[in-house]
C-alpha cells in the first residue's frame, strides 16, 4: 500500500480548540472516520506528529492506503473547520 504524508494546518477555530484541549476528541474523530472510510481495506494511521513547538501550525499524519481513500480524508479534515489538509 502506499503511503501518504499530511499536511494540516491548523485553522483560527482550530488554534482554539487545541488551547481548550478539545482537540483530543475532534482528534478521535477524526480517527474513527479513518477506519469508516473503507472498511474492507481500511487506512491506516502510520503516525501523528504534534508540530505545537515552536509555532503552532498543525500535525502531520502518515497514513497507508488508497489514494481515493486519503482524498476523503483530505475532504473530510478540509470540510471540519479545524485544519486545512493536503498531501505534502
Amino acid at each position: 500500500m502506499p503511503k501518504f504524508i499530511l499536511d494540516l494546518r491548523w485553522t483560527p477555530i482550530g488554534l482554539a480548540n487545541v488551547a481548550s484541549g478539545a482537540f483530543k476528541t475532534i482528534r478521535d474523530e477524526a480517527k474513527d472516520f479513518v477506519a469508516s472510510v473503507n472498511p474492507t481495506n481500511p487506512l491506516t494511521i502510520i503516525s501523528i506528529i504534534d508540530r505545537i513547538i515552536p509555532t503552532p501550525v498543525g500535525p502531520i499524519w502518515i497514513v497507508e492506503g488508497e489514494e481515493s481513500d486519503v482524498n476523503k480524508l483530505l475532504e473530510h479534515f478540509n470540510s471540519q473547520g479545524n485544519v486545512t489538509a493536503k498531501i505534502a
